[in-house]
């Protein structure tokens, strides 16, 4: 038995008529409370036909143009997934006004998207594979986003209409011909960029509102030669990967201070210095295949690094970035170093080359005092020389220049203002400097400076004796 024209689709049943000639005319008595019932099964009818299913699939330009009788009053659609190589054409789609949740256009033959004019809502916009899409003007009145993925759309190089976007969950390009990324300059808040295979990107906005991240993964974008981004940038919670760009210069994440993962191999680059105010990798640190890389001591600001992985790196010969990180007790877990240069070969290599004389955790190459112990690494003066070593640590006196070798620079033998020291014939003495100390001489002639460590043990520096 046929519906109610008007009134049937996919998703309504049809009413039998022989139900409503028995209600009306055999049964008079019951008219009005079963005309209740009949107006209210037929506004439930009404109802579902307004409704939209949870996901609707449109699989050719014929589903497309079929859309408003298929699914009458459907305006918001939940997800809506579009997919085809015959469809051209979005125009009978322009009833739409939101997408709850997703909207999918992949495989489809479309140059534009117009028939989407009237969309003002969405939560997450995927476009893959779309060989001739090149116009997305449609896509004009949205300010936030959770999700938007654009994938393998070689002809679609103007993303100006997103230049509105303000906040923006996850921005993932792949695959794609764009070759700048100023469309999102303005946005406030994002989670998570993502860029892969874009090679002719030759660059990305600085993101200056951006504080905090949770990923960050560049990837064969082959012509990305500089990087000034995130700089106000001080947390991610997940990664940071810059794998296989052409990046030889880095000047953002200069404020980055913690990090989850961390993945550098890039072949142009040749430090590190980006990363010299980081202070915590709280998984992993991977190095490697940066085959012009010779520098890794911006990683000395390190407190926690777990499981760090310095591989394949053919000219990085310095590592005793490492062996300060691991004598101090910064690396937990295990740690892989092999086939870089010579002197970071392996884990023999590199704590062999890294001499640490005064065992303060500072290689002697480094240390500004190589033969005094000094962890912090002071220096009031600014002169190169530590505190815990200067013959006046409080006027600069990069010589240290002692004419009669008494000790004090003679930067500070005549200076009024400077403590020279005193003789102490009855009471207790108390030095009031964790670089300076007691000075005794020995039965043989030399001399010993006197400190205690923190932990209460007494340490001696040979030193020269003062007249």
């Amino acid at each position: 038995m046929k519906g109610i024209p008007g009134l049937v689709n996919s998703n309504v049943r049809a009413i039998n008529i022989h139900s409503l000639c028995f209600t009306y005319f055999i049964h008079p008595l019951s008219y009005f409370m079963k005309y209740y019932f009949l107006t209210l099964s037929l506004f439930s009818v009404l109802s579902v036909s307004a409704s939209c299913p949870q996901s609707i699939y449109i699989y050719s330009q014929a589903d497309v143009n079929s859309f408003t009788t298929d699914y009458i009053g459907c305006d918001e659609p939940i997800q809506l997934w579009i997919s085809g190589s015959d469809i051209n054409d979005l125009s009978p789609l322009n009833s739409l006004t939101g997408i709850s949740e997703s909207l999918f256009i992949a495989g489809t033959n479309l140059t534009n998207l117009s028939g989407l004019e009237n969309l003002t809502s969405i939560q997450g916009l995927y476009l893959s594979n779309n060989p001739v899409l090149s116009d997305i003007s449609a896509l004009q009145n949205f300010t936030q986003m959770d999700i938007l993925f654009i994938d393998s759309s070689p002809f679609l190089l103007d993303l100006s209409v997103f230049s509105s976007l303000q906040s923006l969950g996850t921005l993932n390009l792949q695959y794609n011909q764009i070759t700048n990324l100023s469309s999102f300059s303005s946005i406030n808040s994002i989670e998570e960029i993502v860029l892969i295979g874009n090679t002719s990107l030759t660059s990305i906005p600085s993101f200056t509102n951006i504080t905090q991240l949770s990923s960050v993964s560049f990837q064969n974008n082959t012509s990305l030669s500089t990087l000034n981004i995130f700089p106000n940038v001080t947390h991610i919670s997940g990664q940071l990967a810059l794998f296989s760009n052409g990046l030889n210069s880095i000047s953002g994440f200069n404020n980055l201070e913690a990090i989850n993962i961390l993945n550098i191999n890039n072949e142009d680059l040749s430090d590190l210095n980006f990363l010299s105010n980081l202070k915590l990798i709280s998984s992993t640190l991977t190095v490697s295949n940066n085959s012009l890389l010779t520098d890794i001591s911006a990683l000395n600001n390190l407190q926690l690094l777990r499981s760090p992985n310095i591989s394949n790196n053919a000219t990085l010969s310095d590592c005793c970035t490492i062996s300060f990180l691991q004598s101090t007790g910064r690396i937990s877990g295990g740690f892989n170093i092999q086939n870089n240069g010579n002197g970071c070969m392996n884990y023999i290599d590199v704590f062999s080359t890294c001499p640490d004389e005064d065992a303060d955790g500072i290689i002697s190459s480094i240390d500004n005092c190589p033969n005094d112990f000094n962890p912090d690494q002071s220096d009031q003066d600014f002169d190169g020389v530590g505190d815990g070593c200067d013959n006046c640590p409080t006027i600069s006196n990069s010589s240290q220049a002692d004419s009669n070798g008494d000790g004090i620079g003679n930067a500070c033998q005549n200076n009024l203002n400077i403590n020279v020291g005193f003789e102490v014939s009855d009471g207790d003495l108390f030095v009031d400097s964790t670089y300076k100390g007691i000075i005794l001489k020995s039965s043989s002639g030399n001399c010993y400076r006197l400190r205690i460590s923190d932990d209460g043990q007494v340490e001696s520096y040979h030193v020269a004796c003062p007249n």
